[in-house]
Protein backbone atom coordinates (compact mmCIF):
# COMPACT_ATOMS: atom_id res chain seq x y z
CA UNK A 1 0.00 0.00 0.00
CA UNK A 2 2.80 2.41 0.89
CA UNK A 3 4.62 1.77 -2.42
CA UNK A 4 1.48 2.56 -4.41
CA UNK A 5 1.08 5.83 -2.49
CA UNK A 6 4.71 6.86 -3.17
CA UNK A 7 4.34 6.00 -6.87
CA UNK A 8 1.13 8.00 -7.08
CA UNK A 9 2.74 10.95 -5.29
CA UNK A 10 5.68 10.90 -7.72
CA UNK A 11 3.25 10.95 -10.64
CA UNK A 12 1.42 13.97 -9.20
CA UNK A 13 4.65 15.80 -8.40
CA UNK A 14 5.85 15.24 -11.98
CA UNK A 15 2.54 16.60 -13.31
CA UNK A 16 2.90 19.71 -11.13
CA UNK A 17 6.49 20.28 -12.30
CA UNK A 18 5.53 19.72 -15.93
CA UNK A 19 2.41 21.89 -15.68
CA UNK A 20 3.95 25.12 -17.06
CA UNK A 21 4.53 23.29 -20.36
CA UNK A 22 1.67 20.81 -20.23
CA UNK A 23 -0.38 22.85 -22.69
CA UNK A 24 2.26 22.61 -25.42
CA UNK A 25 2.61 18.83 -25.58
CA UNK A 26 -0.02 18.27 -28.31
CA UNK A 27 0.84 21.42 -30.28
CA UNK A 28 2.23 20.67 -33.74
CA UNK A 29 3.36 24.12 -34.88
CA UNK A 30 6.36 26.20 -33.82
CA UNK A 31 5.91 27.96 -30.48
CA UNK A 32 7.12 31.42 -29.59
CA UNK A 33 7.74 32.00 -25.89
CA UNK A 34 8.63 35.54 -24.89
CA UNK A 35 10.16 36.96 -21.76
CA UNK A 36 11.13 40.42 -20.64
CA UNK A 37 13.41 39.94 -17.68
CA UNK A 38 14.95 37.04 -15.76
CA UNK A 39 16.36 37.75 -12.30
CA UNK A 40 15.62 36.97 -8.67
CA UNK A 41 15.33 40.48 -7.27
CA UNK A 42 12.52 42.12 -9.22
CA UNK A 43 8.97 40.96 -8.58
CA UNK A 44 7.82 41.27 -12.22
CA UNK A 45 10.81 39.32 -13.53
CA UNK A 46 10.96 35.62 -14.24
CA UNK A 47 12.88 33.64 -11.61
CA UNK A 48 16.35 32.44 -12.78
CA UNK A 49 15.98 28.88 -11.47
CA UNK A 50 12.51 28.59 -12.99
CA UNK A 51 13.76 29.83 -16.37
CA UNK A 52 16.63 27.34 -16.38
CA UNK A 53 14.29 24.51 -15.30
CA UNK A 54 12.00 25.39 -18.22
CA UNK A 55 14.98 25.26 -20.59
CA UNK A 56 15.98 21.86 -19.19
CA UNK A 57 12.42 20.57 -19.53
CA UNK A 58 12.26 21.64 -23.16
CA UNK A 59 15.62 20.01 -23.92
CA UNK A 60 14.62 16.82 -22.09
CA UNK A 61 11.43 16.71 -24.17
CA UNK A 62 13.35 17.09 -27.45
CA UNK A 63 12.37 20.62 -28.42
CA UNK A 64 14.39 22.23 -31.20
CA UNK A 65 15.27 25.89 -30.58
CA UNK A 66 15.24 28.40 -33.43
CA UNK A 67 15.60 32.16 -33.81
CA UNK A 68 12.64 34.21 -35.05
CA UNK A 69 14.10 34.63 -38.54
CA UNK A 70 14.18 30.82 -38.90
CA UNK A 71 10.45 30.37 -38.24
CA UNK A 72 9.52 31.09 -41.85
CA UNK A 73 11.46 27.96 -42.90
CA UNK A 74 9.66 25.68 -40.44
CA UNK A 75 6.77 23.72 -41.91
CA UNK A 76 4.56 21.93 -39.40
CA UNK A 77 7.43 20.47 -37.42
CA UNK A 78 6.59 19.30 -33.96
CA UNK A 79 8.53 20.54 -30.95
CA UNK A 80 10.04 23.69 -32.43
CA UNK A 81 10.33 26.63 -30.07
CA UNK A 82 11.57 30.20 -30.38
CA UNK A 83 12.60 32.18 -27.31
CA UNK A 84 12.28 35.95 -27.62
CA UNK A 85 13.20 38.61 -25.08
CA UNK A 86 11.57 42.05 -25.25
CA UNK A 87 12.80 45.54 -24.43
CA UNK A 88 16.53 44.93 -23.77
CA UNK A 89 17.01 44.79 -20.03
CA UNK A 90 20.57 44.31 -18.77
CA UNK A 91 19.72 40.97 -17.14
CA UNK A 92 19.20 39.64 -20.68
CA UNK A 93 23.00 39.72 -21.03
CA UNK A 94 24.00 39.10 -17.41
CA UNK A 95 21.58 36.24 -16.64
CA UNK A 96 19.90 34.91 -19.77
CA UNK A 97 22.85 34.84 -22.18
CA UNK A 98 24.99 32.54 -19.97
CA UNK A 99 22.08 30.08 -19.64
CA UNK A 100 21.43 30.11 -23.38
CA UNK A 101 25.13 29.55 -24.09
CA UNK A 102 25.33 26.76 -21.49
CA UNK A 103 22.63 24.82 -23.37
CA UNK A 104 23.69 25.95 -26.88
CA UNK A 105 20.40 27.77 -27.52
CA UNK A 106 19.97 30.65 -29.94
CA UNK A 107 17.25 33.23 -29.30
CA UNK A 108 15.95 36.56 -30.53
CA UNK A 109 16.21 39.80 -28.55
CA UNK A 110 13.85 42.64 -29.48
CA UNK A 111 15.41 45.91 -28.33
CA UNK A 112 13.80 49.32 -27.80
CA UNK A 113 16.30 51.32 -29.81
CA UNK A 114 15.89 54.72 -28.09
CA UNK A 115 16.54 53.31 -24.61
CA UNK A 116 20.31 52.92 -25.00
CA UNK A 117 21.30 56.22 -23.48
CA UNK A 118 18.30 57.50 -21.54
CA UNK A 119 17.54 57.10 -17.87
CA UNK A 120 14.89 54.62 -16.74
CA UNK A 121 12.74 57.52 -15.52
CA UNK A 122 12.38 58.75 -19.10
CA UNK A 123 11.40 55.40 -20.55
CA UNK A 124 7.76 54.85 -21.37
CA UNK A 125 6.28 51.57 -20.08
CA UNK A 126 9.26 49.77 -18.62
CA UNK A 127 10.25 47.81 -15.59
CA UNK A 128 12.41 49.60 -13.06
CA UNK A 129 15.52 47.78 -14.31
CA UNK A 130 18.78 48.81 -15.95
CA UNK A 131 18.90 48.61 -19.72
CA UNK A 132 21.55 47.26 -22.08
CA UNK A 133 23.84 49.56 -24.00
CA UNK A 134 25.27 49.14 -27.51
CA UNK A 135 28.19 47.04 -26.21
CA UNK A 136 25.75 44.51 -24.70
CA UNK A 137 23.77 44.30 -27.95
CA UNK A 138 27.00 43.57 -29.83
CA UNK A 139 27.86 40.90 -27.26
CA UNK A 140 24.52 39.18 -27.88
CA UNK A 141 25.07 39.36 -31.63
CA UNK A 142 28.66 38.10 -31.37
CA UNK A 143 27.34 35.06 -29.48
CA UNK A 144 24.96 34.13 -32.29
CA UNK A 145 21.80 35.72 -30.97
CA UNK A 146 19.39 37.49 -33.29
CA UNK A 147 18.69 41.18 -32.66
CA UNK A 148 15.38 42.75 -33.67
CA UNK A 149 13.74 46.11 -33.07
CA UNK A 150 10.96 46.34 -30.50
CA UNK A 151 9.97 49.82 -31.68
CA UNK A 152 12.06 52.94 -31.24
CA UNK A 153 10.23 54.47 -28.26
CA UNK A 154 8.01 51.65 -26.93
CA UNK A 155 4.90 53.81 -27.11
CA UNK A 156 1.65 52.07 -26.27
CA UNK A 157 -0.34 51.24 -29.41
CA UNK A 158 -3.52 52.42 -27.70
CA UNK A 159 -1.87 55.83 -27.14
CA UNK A 160 -0.96 56.04 -30.81
CA UNK A 161 -4.55 55.32 -31.87
CA UNK A 162 -5.94 57.98 -29.54
CA UNK A 163 -3.41 60.59 -30.69
CA UNK A 164 -4.35 60.09 -34.35
CA UNK A 165 -8.05 60.88 -33.78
Amino acid sequence: MELIFIGTMKKYIKRILDFPFYFIKPWKKPLIVYYHSVNNFYLKSHNIEMFESQVKWLIKNNYHFVKANQLKNISNKKKVICFTFDDGYLDNVETILPILLKYNIKATFFIVSSWFDISKENRHHSYDLPFMNKYHIKLLHDNGMEIGCHTHSHRQATDLIRSSE
